[in-house]
């Protein structure tokens, strides 16, 4: 009974690691649905065209973006909002994979799916806007599975300022100064 609990939650492990597993999965995770980025909210959040013909607002789960319109925080837009949007609008048109996380709620408060965006190739979207220094990670209740890593490369392009950690924004990421980051 130890041996076949273990090898399910080793076989959890592996699938998350992979980013997403199928229905018939023993771990339960749901299937990863297929479709097209169809356009571009700002940094994370898209609107995707499923396998099924259905368009659904996703939001990229585990990151949070500067808005790109006005905000609680009395700004027009903040600080790297169009360098981030930017960035994710060179992936307009393109195939993606949207990967359920079993920690996270599957929708918000606003409606939009909660998912990991990658594309075909399994480049993860949050982790390359993360990457660029132009989000930061995002916990809402409790850590997402991916939370170390996207806090890791976070961390790294804080290190070296890169994107909305660098000038002019310095780390500010919901004060209303523009962004002025290429988004690349």
């Amino acid at each position: 009974m130890i041996a076949r609990a273990l090898a399910l939650a080793l076989a959890a492990s592996a699938c998350l690691m992979a980013g997403g597993c199928s229905r018939a999965d023993p771990s339960g995770l749901e299937a990863p649905v297929h479709g097209l980025i169809v356009s571009v909210a700002d940094g994370d959040t898209i609107t995707v065209r499923l396998d099924t013909g259905e368009r659904r607002r996703v939001r990229l789960l585990a990151i949070d973006s500067p808005e790109k319109y006005p905000t609680r925080y009395e700004g027009p837009e903040e600080c790297g909002s169009l360098a981030a949007s930017a960035f994710m609008e060179r992936f307009t048109g393109r195939e993606v994979v949207l990967v359920s996380d079993p920690s996270q709620d599957a929708l918000d408060g606003y409606g939009r799916l909660l998912r990991y965006v990658q594309l075909q190739d399994g480049i993860d979207l949050g982790a390359s806007v993360l990457a660029r220094g132009l989000a930061m990670p995002y916990v809402f209740a409790v850590p997402a599975h991916r939370s170390g890593r996207y806090r890791d490369l976070a961390e790294r392009a804080r290190a070296v300022g890169r994107g909305s950690w660098g000038a002019p924004c310095g780390g500010d990421f919901h004060s209303s100064l523009p962004g002025v980051q290429d988004g690349l």
